[in-house]
């Protein structure tokens, strides 16, 4: 007998007829019997689907692909609840997927990072910037967590590569030092007492190699010191007298900020050669001929009486009448040449060199260097000879056999 959902009942009289089920109520008895079966044949049941995926990988990947096509946003709706519900269990089945085959999830990465490197950069950025709070409170755990590991694989790192990063050191400040200095100088106005607590515990663990630096920089950078010092007397005075307005208080800041770049350029400009040769002259006594270092330093624009009067330099013309009469010996004595050499070499500093290429320009044949020399020579013999003075040149040429046979009868004699 037909029902009205079209489901034939069996009656009493005809025990052999079967009821005719629904598609529905079909499957559900077909999962069921299935799962059963694979309960208790679940061995049996791993090996068969083993070996057809061998024999037929190509047609089970084709049906995977169609279906995903076909339902994406199932699948995904699908994952996405069964990862919130069973979060621990696929971790810890991935880790161990990892673990047991970890090359070739290596080449797999690999592969898809080269064929979506635009996409994954993409990502990357978006992430970024909708989650900037949550990186950096997941990447100061990790560091917490990991600390020793990372400072070990930095040192490796850095003893394999040294070179490479102090040359890309180098280029990036030249090249962005504006921004540096901006992180810098932002970095400390929010991080003050984090950097003070630091600097306090760095000094109490090491306080011999603090006491050193202190004097070193003390001696290098005295001018510095005294600029800063009188800052903060000014900033003392108007706190004690309650007078220190907003106003005032940005333009202290502001010169604390011009202070701190002008020393920053001045150290990159520094030598520190000459400032270890300084430190040596004025404070190491146990060296009793050191000489001066900025005595030392050649200055172009010393005139032809400093190289005849060299302990009356800073005597003033009124006080020197010898500069009058070496003027009256240059106008008079010397010629045209020697006249032009002087004004050239003495009183516009130029090299011997320059001053070549500029006669070849006016007169069409140029001089050699040692011929503009032996000139130069010849000049301050000139003058030093009416001055009744004699001229110690620094450099002493090759000696004539003659020379050498009157010192031999010198000190025979």
């Amino acid at each position: 007998m037909n029902n009205s959902t079209g489901i034939t009942i069996h009656q009493e009289n005809n025990p052999k007829e079967r009821t005719v089920l629904s598609p529905e109520e079909k499957r559900k008895r077909k999962r069921a019997y299935r799962r059963e079966y694979y309960k208790n044949h679940r061995e049996e049941c791993l090996k068969r689907d083993a070996e057809y995926r061998k024999n037929n990988i190509e047609k089970i990947r084709k049906r995977e692909a169609e279906y995903r096509k076909k339902n994406r946003d199932k699948m995904r709706k699908r994952d996405a609840e069964y990862y919130k519900s069973h979060r621990e269990e696929c971790l810890k089945r991935v880790a161990e997927y990892r673990k047991n085959h970890r090359e070739e999830c290596l080449k797999r990465e690999a592969e898809y990072r080269e064929r979506n490197r635009d996409k994954i950069r993409k990502w990357d950025a978006e992430y970024r910037n909708n989650n900037r709070e949550k990186l950096r409170k997941y990447m100061a755990e990790l560091r917490k967590k990991h600390r020793e590991v990372l400072r070990k694989r930095a040192m490796e790192y850095y003893k394999k590569n040294r070179e490479k990063l102090r040359k890309k050191a180098v280029e990036y400040r030249k090249n962005h030092r504006e921004k540096i200095l901006k992180r810098e100088a932002e970095y400390r106005k929010n991080h003050r007492e984090e950097l003070r607590k630091k600097a306090a515990e760095y000094r109490n663990n090491h306080k011999e190699v603090c006491r050193r630096k202190n004097a070193e920089y003390q001696k290098t950078h005295r001018e510095q010191i005294n600029r800063r010092r009188r800052i903060l007397r000014i900033k003392k005075k108007l706190i004690a007298e309650n007078t220190i307005t907003p106003e005032w208080q940005k333009v202290l800041d502001e010169l604390d900020r011009e202070m701190y770049l002008n020393d920053y350029r001045q150290d990159l400009l520094r030598d520190l050669g000459f400032d270890r040769r300084l430190t040596r002259h004025y404070y190491d006594h146990t060296d009793k001929y050191s000489l001066d270092p900025w005595n030392m330093v050649y200055n172009s624009n010393d005139c032809v009486e400093t190289a005849l009067f060299p302990e009356m330099k800073a005597a003033t013309k009124t006080e020197r009448p010898e500069i009058a009469q070496v003027h009256r010996i240059i106008e008079e004595e010397l010629t045209e040449t020697e006249r032009n050499l002087v004004d050239l070499h003495f009183g516009d500093g130029m090299k011997l060199v320059d001053i070549s290429q500029v006669e070849a320009a006016q007169t069409g044949k140029a001089p050699t260097v040692r011929a503009l020399s032996m000139r130069k020579r010849r000049l301050l013999d000139k003058v030093a000879k009416h001055l009744g003075v004699k001229h110690e040149s620094r450099w002493v040429g090759p000696k004539s056999k003659q020379h050498e046979i009157d010192e031999r009868k010198n000190l025979d004699d």
